[in-house]
């Protein structure tokens, strides 16, 4: 095994502005590798269980 876990967090933030910070300090977390945002219709939004589009 890798030992590498993926995880999708959603998060619901009233200023956009905010976004940047929270994924700046997502980033700083030790261990973690990656950080990004996924956009609708991204192929970021499918679920790895059954292959089904997030649609919120």
């Amino acid at each position: 095994a890798d030992r590498v876990a993926t995880m999708r967090f959603d998060f619901e933030i009233v200023d956009p502005t905010h976004l940047e910070t929270l994924l700046r300090m997502l980033r700083r977390v030790d261990s973690v590798y990656d950080v990004h945002r996924a956009v609708q219709g991204s192929p970021d939004l499918i679920d790895d269980a059954d292959g089904s589009t997030d649609k919120g």
